[in-house]
């Protein structure tokens, strides 16, 4: 089947390019930036290119797919390395291609993670297999998920999954019943390889209002730098790892 992501949620990366531009306080220690400079590819910023893949890289999803038929499995694919909805005008003909490749293999499941959830408005015929989670990393960038509400309520497909992220959490989260109207599932973790600026007590706030929402909630990690006493006191946390109805379990997860 290849080589599996080590991301609890999901079971395999795979990205249509490489690199992104930084666009709040969560991307300061962006996981994707330090290994593309750690491999010698200079393709964060406005100003820098994108890097795109190889013939062979493309046909890796064929296979998983391929492989999802014969077993009856429904492989989770997310793209790592970019944001499927950066706008930039050379990247078009890429995402072209790649919403054609997620509408070409059915049997995959793919999470498409972005920062940039106002982008949705110029895609309203997204393949039913494309799921959208949206980055938000505390307070300050709030506003992505009414701008996630509002593709669910004007293209929102009965079997698509829209989630959060709230990854790296940065800052206190406020949910209220309405922010997660229209939301199936939310996901918290720390920062890895640097300072957590993560808190238990934001954490059990967005697991108290997600639960009494009747959404599902996953705790990915605590972070590099999580206090013990957070990891103590908050550790019930750790065992809550619950996925939308839509999706499923990762399959080499379970």
């Amino acid at each position: 089947m290849g080589k599996l992501s080590k991301i609890e949620w999901t079971d395999h990366t795979w990205s249509p390019w490489w690199g992104c531009t930084k666009v709040s306080r969560g991307c300061k220690y962006c996981y994707a930036e330090t290994l593309a400079k750690r491999t010698g590819f200079k393709i964060w910023g406005d100003d820098a290119p994108r890097r795109n893949l190889s013939s062979a890289h493309w046909n890796s999803p064929f296979a998983w797919d391929e492989e999802a038929v014969r077993k009856g499995k429904a492989y989770k694919v997310f793209p790592s390395m970019c944001d499927p909805f950066e706008k930039r005008a050379d990247l078009d003909s890429q995402r072209s291609r790649f919403l054609n490749l997620i509408h070409c293999t059915r049997n995959l499941q793919w999470l498409l993670l972005t920062k940039r959830p106002e982008e949705l408005c110029d895609y309203t015929d997204l393949p039913s297999n494309a799921h959208i989670i949206a980055t938000v990393e505390g307070d300050t960038v709030k506003s992505r998920i009414s701008d996630l509400q509002w593709h669910r309520m004007n293209y929102g497909l009965s079997g698509r999954c829209y989630g959060l992220s709230v990854e790296p959490l940065v800052e206190p989260l406020t949910l209220t019943p309405a922010d997660l109207v229209g939301i199936d599932w939310v996901i918290v973790g720390g920062e890895s390889g640097s300072p957590s600026r993560m808190e238990g007590r934001w954490v059990q706030s967005i697991y108290e209002a997600t639960r009494n929402a009747g959404k599902s909630f996953f705790f990915k990690q605590w972070g590099d730098a999580a206090s013990l006493e957070d990891k103590k006191d908050f550790r019930h946390l750790e065992r809550v790892r619950e996925w939308p109805a839509q999706l499923g379990p990762a399959v080499t997860k379970k």
